[in-house]
């Protein structure tokens, strides 16, 4: 199985250590055995269809609701 984490979080303050929620997604994956890809929005642009095309599956978080 091919995951792909989307970082939608916006998490991009350089002032201040920062991971957002990455770690809560990345942490779960890691313990079940499960390897996966990063896609950070902030960092990276392109066709969104395209890096989606190619995974089973896509946790795409967006941040907290607040």
């Amino acid at each position: 199985m091919s995951i792909l984490i989307v970082d939608d979080d916006w998490d991009f303050d350089k002032t201040v250590e920062n991971d957002g929620g990455r770690p809560y997604y990345t942490s779960a994956l890691e313990l079940l055995g499960f390897i996966y890809d990063v896609w950070d929005i902030a960092g990276e642009q392109g066709n969104q269809q395209l890096q989606l095309a190619g995974y089973s599956a896509v946790i795409w978080f967006t941040g907290f609701d607040g």
